[in-house]
């Protein structure tokens, strides 16, 4: 599942970086764009090949099974949804040409694009996205379930024609499509997960080469597409765990881009000749959350979990200087966060005033709740993780230290990780993560962070901490279903202010995506986080 910036910042994520393509350079990119001679003695069309040095596989090429970024990123390029977005997360038409919401207030009608084609020659239609909806419903191990648990019933009006019923009023329903891809039911009916994975067939921009886990993913262009191609005739995801091993292949050329550029490594790339660091804001959160489910036990002892105690949660607010630690360990490329929602989203309060760092209140606000020597705790946090989780968790450490609470940080791999923090057995007192989100809507973001934990199906689901509060629930509640755009930000803005002040969490920062790119190409970075060919231009 998925991890704020000003106004200013936001638009600068569509910006273009025009570079110029030379036709032979003695440092060739990975992908042989040189023009090839023709018997006339001209250059005949560019092959425009691109290899993109990436730091997850996939794990499977079913688009419905995982619901992450690295499954999503992937499955964008081999199929469709219904409605898509733009770079700057703006709802358009794709398979789904147009939709409407019925007087009743929970009917989508939705009109499909006709004369699609699957990338083995079946028609698109009514009878897939029936199929593709019904499979997802149905089947509880298909993790993109989580886009429809609204969705009560699906009905096919005509060929072309499709009704979607949701269980409640749910205005910006719309935008959960955008990450459910259509298959080809003549083709995927009665298919295993596995076999669905083994033979993807969409109607996305590409098909499907070849994949080796743990190594690659190579993609050829679909030409018989139905919309705009993009340039990239070929495009191969390369996987590269080790950070300094994808910096590398990026200066020896190997690759034409890579993603997740370390802060250390930035000003090394920018004096390389032929190479452009592209920085954007991007849409992650990274926060620390607290145990607050477990009332004794939580820090490694029978005691009671301090925790829980909100004045103690706000004194490590005030202790921890975010900015300094964005100016020396992030190097700047990352903003402060207030909220986990960024600026762009419904709800978002420009008046927000951040907690300040304030160490001489926090050790006051340990002393009221009973804390005046502090006590001991751990910070759980990725060793793998793309923000320099060691050195910020390290930061925040020396922070609590100051105030007395003596604080080891705990790296752990990946898959241990989430293990930890797994809401269903929590077993970590306080830890380092990071969340993001493409609707838009600060309703989204809360329902799945803030809102109880299995206090209702779907709702929660990033809770990990089991923060609650029946007011926040309540609002939500009334958000999810007001169709008002002014009034659902209004009901966003009261449950913002109501966790801040509970201290349910602390946001740290909303990391900057820093990319590199060879010369000859020009990329347009997302406000997410997926990296997308077609966004690339030779």
């Amino acid at each position: 599942m998925r991890k704020r910036k000003t106004a200013a910042l936001l638009l600068a994520v569509s910006m273009l970086l025009t570079l110029v393509l030379t036709g032979c350079q003695p440092d060739q990119p990975a992908g042989d764009n040189r023009p090839q001679g023709s018997a006339g003695g001209e250059a005949e069309q560019t092959t425009k090949n691109l290899v993109i040095g990436v730091v997850n596989d996939v794990i499977s090429l079913d688009p419905a099974l995982k619901d992450s970024s690295a499954e999503q990123q992937i499955a964008a390029h081999l199929y469709d949804p219904l409605v898509d977005y733009t770079t700057d997360l703006e709802r358009i038409p794709g398979l789904a040409e147009s939709w409407t919401i019925l007087d009743d207030g929970v009917t989508w009608e939705f009109k499909l694009r006709q004369g699609v084609k699957f990338s083995n020659g079946n028609d698109f239609n009514a009878d897939d996205v029936v199929f593709t909806l019904e499979r997802i419903l149905n089947d509880p191990t298909l993790e993109m379930g989580v886009y429809l648990m609204r969705l009560k019933e699906v009905k096919k009006v005509d060929d072309y024609t499709v009704q979607l019923v949701t269980k409640v009023p749910y205005p910006v329903f719309s935008g959960s499509l955008c990450m459910v891809m259509m298959l080809d039911k003549e083709t995927c009916e009665g298919l295993t997960s596995e076999e669905i994975s083994a033979n993807p067939v969409g109607t996305g921009r590409y098909r499907l080469v070849e994949h080796v886990k743990g190594t690659s993913v190579k993609l050829e262009r679909n030409d018989d597409w139905w919309g705009e191609l993009p340039d990239a005739a070929t495009v191969e995801f390369r996987v590269i765990i080790n950070a300094a091993t994808r910096t590398t292949a990026l200066l020896n050329g190997e690759v034409d881009f890579i993603s997740n550029i370390p802060v250390m490594d930035v000003d090394r790339i920018k004096q390389a000749a032929g190479i452009q660091v592209v920085s954007a804001p991007s849409l992650s959160c990274n926060y620390l959350a607290f145990d607050l489910e477990n009332e004794t036990g939580s820090v490694g002892t029978d005691d009671p979990n301090p925790l829980m105690n909100k004045k103690v949660r706000q004194a490590i607010y005030h202790a921890i200087d975010i900015q300094t630690i964005i100016d020396t360990v992030l190097n700047g490329y990352a903003t402060v966060a207030n909220s986990y929602m960024p600026e762009i989203c419904v709800g978002y309060d420009s008046g927000i005033v951040r907690p300040a760092y304030d160490p001489e209140l926090a050790k006051q606000l340990l002393s009221e709740a009973g804390y005046p020597g502090g006590f001991n705790l751990r910070i759980d946090a990725r060793s793998d993780g793309e923000v320099s989780a060691d050195q910020v968790a390290q930061a925040v450490a020396s922070y609590l230290e100051k105030i007395g609470i003596k604080t080891e940080v705990n790296l752990l791999p990946r898959a241990s990780f989430y293990e930890k923090v797994n809401p269903e057995n929590l077993q970590s007192s306080f830890f380092m993560a990071g969340w993001s989100d493409t609707s838009g809507e600060g309703m989204v973001i809360f329902n799945d962070m803030v809102y109880t934990y299995n206090g209702k199906p779907g709702m929660g689901e990033g809770n990990n901490g089991h923060y609650s509060n029946p007011d926040v629930d309540a609002l939500l509640d009334q958000a999810s279903e007001e169709t008002d755009k002014e009034k659902r930000g209004e009901l966003v803005r009261q449950v913002d202010a109501i966790t801040r002040d509970d201290a349910g969490y602390i946001p740290l920062f909303f990391k900057d995506n820093i990319y590199g790119v060879r010369d000859g190409i020009t990329y347009t970075p997302r406000a997410g986080d997926n990296i997308m060919a077609w966004d690339f231009a030779f």
